[in-house]
Parts: C-alpha cells; structure tokens; sequence
C-alpha cells in the first residue's frame, strides 16, 4: 500500500474547478456521476534547480547488475525512452498500486529503426534493494538527450472511448449526450474540458503515470482487453469483466526538449492488469503507440 498522499493545494483547486464546470454544463446528478469518475495521476515534467528529481527521459539507465542490455530482433539494441524512481513518487496521490521502492526502465526501439517499433518495446522492473549501476549503451543505441524528469498530481477524466464509460452511462453514445455533448454558452462540455486541461498543462507534454490515458485513437484499456481477449467486442460482458482488470499505466509524448517524436503527434502507452501491478509482475504489460 501506498503512503498518505501530499496535500496538494493546486489538485484541490482544480477540483473545484471541475466541479464548477460540471455544475454548469450538466444536470446535476449527471455532474455527480462524472465528478466521481475523476482520477488523480502524476504529470512527468522539467525538474527545476529546486525540484525533487523522480525520473529520466533518455540518457543511460541504471541496470541491475549483470543484467545484458536489452535487445529485440537480430539483437538490436533498445533505446531507453524512460526511467522512474518509485521511492521519489512516495506520497504523490495516483490511482493505481504503485511500488514503495524499486525503479521501472521503458525501452523502445530508436527511430532508425527499420521494422514495426511496437514488438519491441520492454519494460524492465527493477525491485528495491537490487545492485545497479549505470550503463553506457552499447556501439549503435539511438540515445535521446537526458532530461530529468520532477512530478506533480493531477486530475484525469475518462475520454470518449473509456470502458468505464459503458459501466456508468450504459453506452458510449450515452456518455456523448448526456456528458461531452451538453452545451452552455455556445460551447460543448467536451470544449471547456479541453480549455480546462490547457491550463493545467502549462504547455508540457502529456508524459504521465497512472490516470486516465490521453486518448489519442482508443482507449489503452480497451486495446489491451482486446488483445487478451482476442477480440474487441466492448458490449460484451466477458469484455467488461477484462477490461476492468487493466488500468493504464505509463504514457508518454512526444518531446522536443530531447528529440522523441513518434510521428503524427503519437504517444506510447503501457498498461499492465491490476493484479500483475499489485504483484509487481511487468512481463505481461500491454504496449501501443497510437498516432493521428
């Protein structure tokens, strides 16, 4: 179990934001019923001289040791898109069961590379207490700039294709109308949320932990029910009962600040069954790259 939650002054004051937008667009017990779907999730950003640093965006990871550098086909090495320390998110409020102690690598294929990127993305959990040391990638690693990466909570909603959505509403088409579609003033809700999240953004890029993923064509939830599954026929109940053992993970953006683009304002995805999270079992984590 997670320790308390940091008390965060700006979270509450966005709440009340949301609120005040709900209250305003929808009917009320409509507006309760999407207030108690908002779910915190930890904003990755720029760490400043003042920040607690929590992670990385490129750079050399920190290894166990002994451990080879990981590979996919024809050994070509993976590129490290990500690393986060999960003793410096302690405290941090988020949605989902993360680990006390212990850190989480995320490698991707580099963009040279000539095959499908998506079979070869790996995840590397490193559990508390293992000896680790820095790596210098191998001759022929693509390696994005380092950026050291701080945290803040925010709070997440559930976009147009979020299974949660089926439960609450009974169908997506629900949802758009009694929810995304109301409008007041000219303007849908959907519109204001989107004014909304531009201001909490600050002009960041979306990368982000636990939450609501920012929906760029489907939800990762979806996708990862599906592809265990079998088949992605959402208004089935065996699809429901799947989907909400999955919870989203980690997504990231593309970056300017170290050269990470994926090509048509793509993000990368992972989610992992609660179950596996609780057990700290990542091998059977879900990953997508999803672009316009």
């Amino acid at each position: 179990m997670r320790l308390a939650w940091r008390k965060d002054v700006a979270v509450t004051g966005r709440r009340g934001e949301l609120e005040q937008l709900a209250r305003r667009w929808l009917a009320p017990g409509i507006a309760d019923r999407f207030m108690a779907l908002l779910r915190p999730a930890i904003r990755l950003c720029a760490s400043g001289p003042d920040d607690q640093r929590v992670g990385q965006l490129g750079g050399e990871p920190a290894l166990p040791d002994g451990m080879p550098w990981p590979t996919w086909a024809d050994d070509e090495p993976l590129s490290l898109v990500l690393a986060i320390g999960f003793d410096r998110l302690v405290g941090y409020e988020v949605d989902i069961d993360l680990p006390l102690a212990g850190s989480l690598l995320f490698f991707r294929p580099g963009p040279e590379s000539a095959r499908d990127p998506d079979p070869g993305a790996r995840l590397i959990y490193v559990p508390p207490g293992t000896a680790v040391s820095r790596r210098r990638p191998p001759s022929g690693t693509y390696v994005y700039p380092l950026k050291r990466l701080a945290a803040r909570t925010v709070l997440t909603w559930p976009h147009g294709c979020e299974p949660v959505l089926m439960a609450q509403f009974g169908s997506f088409a629900q949802a758009d109308q009694l929810v995304w579609g109301q409008q007041c003033d000219g303007q849908s809700f959907q519109d204001a949320l989107w004014r909304h999240r531009v201001v909490v953004d600050r002009g960041e890029p979306d990368h982000q932990i636990g939450g609501y993923a920012c929906t760029v064509q489907n939800s990762i939830v979806y996708q990862a029910a599906g592809a265990a599954l079998g088949h992605y026929n959402y208004q089935g109940a065996a699809f429901a009962a799947e989907a909400a053992m999955w919870t989203a993970l980690l997504q990231v953006s593309e970056d300017t600040d170290v050269d990470m683009g994926w090509g048509d304002g793509a993000l990368l995805y992972w989610a992992v069954r609660t179950t596996d999270l609780s057990a700290r079992n990542f091998s059977r984590a879900y990953y997508e790259t999803q672009g316009h």
